[in-house]
């Protein structure tokens, strides 16, 4: 039997889990197609054509894997292909003495979790259900969609919470399940519940998001934790403040931890340990290039192999070097997106621009729509923001891209920077900031060199220069002792 319709994803996952429905569950939303699996209303599996959601990437994201560990996986993969051996990731992984089996396992739930979470960031699209598809055939992983939410939440877009709360209606959140209930099914937190016991139906949602004492204590998302409880059916929003309740003695709840298939802080930092020796010794391996690919799947590792040296090279500010390796990633493997995205970052700092912005800006709203997570789509937008002349876009896209990975260092100082300017004096071209003084510092050094000018209009011009020049290191030392404060 099939059915399909027009909808947010949550809602059509709740319905499918009160039907009890067996089958899969297409859902295209933004040019994304997911497939979820569905047994008895809970979903099993996930999969979705997107590179940032494959499992290396994830595992990376979730901080379980080091960037330099996925890179001497993959390289350890391609030399293995090169010598006729077919090796998986997770075999891999495992040998390295990275992971154990059982940490693998828990990463590969934890890599359909992202792709269900995705296509709630992505929200309302198209979708069809077919309960004759064999769901048998798929690995069986229980992730129930309320288990997600408060995570997916998290990574909302502010307009997005405030619409799901009606911020710009009065509306009151009241809890409409019982507490422990709610507790269990959404996997909530010690510091979670505490941020509930003001949810009754007697206070406004934008009272409850900016004075809530849990949100000053214990760093409590309160507008992500509401809207997760909006979109799970926990809470109503009512459209007028109900009465106080008489005070009762409270009722013992506990908290039951994110019931999200991620390894614990402890787990990850150990994993994070594991095999250094060994990744050393795979990453100084090869220095040759490689061979051209014989097929598919050889293009395919050869590309990530060529793009993870890319980006290490570019972090490290080998930017030429940079540039030919993720050049190569994008010869080999075309089709995919971040590799373009990379190189077109690349041959901005080279060049000192983006060659062509506006395909730029195309490609990473296209990744940014496919994953949410992926850091550096925000980072580029935010560039061509300033291109643009949009400081609030810029500095609302840096901030994004610093959240999500505060190891783009640049991009906090981005918003920083953005924050000290008029908006009606942007930027006006994608170069990182700290370039910009010594530029002109240069500039007017090369003016100053012995010329054939003489006389009256020598010393006017050289003047002057004296005087740009000491206008800037005056602009240079007031931007940096802000920068210090």
């Amino acid at each position: 039997m099939s059915s399909s319709g027009r909808g947010d994803i949550v809602e059509t996952l709740l319905a499918l889990e009160r039907e009890g429905a067996t089958g899969a569950l297409e859902f295209r939303a933004e040019s994304v197609l997911t497939r979820i699996f569905l047994e008895r209303g809970v979903p099993v599996f996930a999969e979705a054509g997107v590179l940032g959601e494959t499992l290396g990437h994830v595992l990376v994201r979730e901080q379980i894997l080091t960037a330099q560990q996925f890179a001497a996986v993959v390289r350890k993969m391609t030399d293995a292909i090169i010598d006729d051996e077919n090796v998986r990731f997770g075999e891999v992984v495992v040998e390295l003495g990275i992971l154990t089996r059982e940490e693998l396992d828990n990463a590969l739930v934890t890599q359909v979790e992202k792709k269900i979470m995705g296509c709630v960031h992505r929200g309302v699209g198209d979708w069809s259900f077919d309960s004759s598809s064999d769901v048998a055939r798929v690995a069986h992983r229980q992730i129930p969609i309320r288990a997600l939410l408060v995570d997916a939440a998290k990574l909302l877009p502010e307009n997005r919470i405030d619409t799901i709360l009606a911020l710009d209606q009065a509306r009151y959140p009241h809890i409409t399940e019982d507490i422990a209930k709610i507790a269990d099914e959404f996997g909530l937190e010690e510091d979670e519940l505490a941020a509930l016991s003001r949810v009754d139906g007697t206070h406004d949602a934008n009272v409850l998001i900016t004075t809530a004492p849990s949100v000053q204590e214990s760093q409590t998302d309160m507008g992500a934790l509401m809207a997760a409880l909006v979109m799970g059916g926990a809470v109503e929003l009512l459209p007028e403040a109900g009465e106080k309740a008489p005070p009762s003695a409270p009722i013992p709840v506990t908290a039951t931890g994110r019931r999200r298939a991620s390894l614990p802080p402890q787990a990850k930092a150990a994993a994070r340990e594991k095999a250094k020796d060994a990744v050393e010794r795979f990453m100084r391996t090869r220095k040759a290039p490689l061979p051209a690919p014989r097929n598919d799947r050889e293009a395919t590792l050869f590309a990530e192999d060529e793009f993870q040296s890319g980006k290490r090279l570019f972090f490290q500010n080998k930017v030429s070097e940079a540039r030919t390796k993720l050049n190569l990633a994008v010869e080999h493997a075309p089709a995919v997106a971040l590799y373009q995205l990379y190189a077109d970052l690349a041959d901005s700092r080279v060049r000192g621009n983006f060659i062509d912005p506006v395909a730029t800006k195309k490609l990473a709203v296209q990744i940014a729509k496919e994953d949410s997570e992926c850091a550096i789509a925000y980072y580029v937008l935010g560039y061509i923001a300033i291109g643009e002349g949009s400081v609030d876009s810029a500095k609302r896209l840096f901030r994004q891209a610093f959240k999500l990975d505060p190891e783009i260092v640049d991009a906090g100082r981005q918003v920083r920077i953005l924050e000290m300017r008029k908006d009606d004096h942007p930027l006006a071209v994608a170069t990182p900031f700290k370039e910009i003084v010594p530029s002109l510092l240069r500039s007017a050094k090369a003016e100053l060199r012995p010329t054939e000018t003489s006389g009256t209009a020598g010393q006017k011009k050289r003047t002057l220069i004296l005087a740009g020049i000491l206008v800037v290191v005056v602009l240079a030392a007031l931007v940096f002792f802000a920068l210090k404060r």
